[in-house]
């Protein structure tokens, strides 16, 4: 068996190159939560209207929008390898690497994934994201599951 060296400059741009690939898409913050974030998201949830009343938005492996409702529901939406507006399914982003939307919803003590239905986006900028949605929350740990109908989005930050 023959060991050959690398020299030292190889060796050193395939490590930036390795930095540059996993780092690259970082802009330097993880946590956007304090930046204003306004608008409207509602939908009916197991057949009971739930109205975001509080939003919070976190940039890191996807751009997540988290919502709460004045009866203390809260809703997430995590928009994963979207970069513009078009028709993406509800996936189960452990489960699902492609394109989509993963959701999450909690009620009374109970948690869902929102993993199952279509969103469609007519706006997805910088500036902010509008559409619709329709799908299944899967209850977890024994929840059953709940239609989710008429859903909106329309948010800026």
């Amino acid at each position: 068996m023959t060991i050959r060296s690398v020299s030292p400059s190889i060796f050193l741009h395939g490590l930036l190159a390795a930095i540059i690939i996993i780092f690259g898409g970082c802009d330097g913050t993880s946590d956007d939560s304090s930046q204003t974030v306004t608008g409207t998201l509602t939908a009916t949830i197991g057949g009971v209207a739930y109205t975001a009343t509080s939003f919070s938005r976190l940039t890191a492996n996807g751009l997540t929008i988290t919502t709460t409702s004045g009866d203390g529901r809260s809703l997430s939406l995590t928009f994963l390898g979207i970069s513009s507006d078009g028709q993406y399914s509800l996936i189960n982003r452990a489960l699902d690497p492609t394109p989509g939307v993963a959701g999450g919803y909690s009620a009374d003590g109970e948690t869902y994934n929102i993993d199952t239905g279509i969103i469609n986006l007519t706006a997805y900028t910088n500036d902010g994201i509008t559409g619709t949605f329709v799908g299944t929350a899967t209850g977890l740990l024994g929840a059953p599951d709940l239609a989710v109908l008429g859903g909106s989005i329309d948010v800026e930050f």
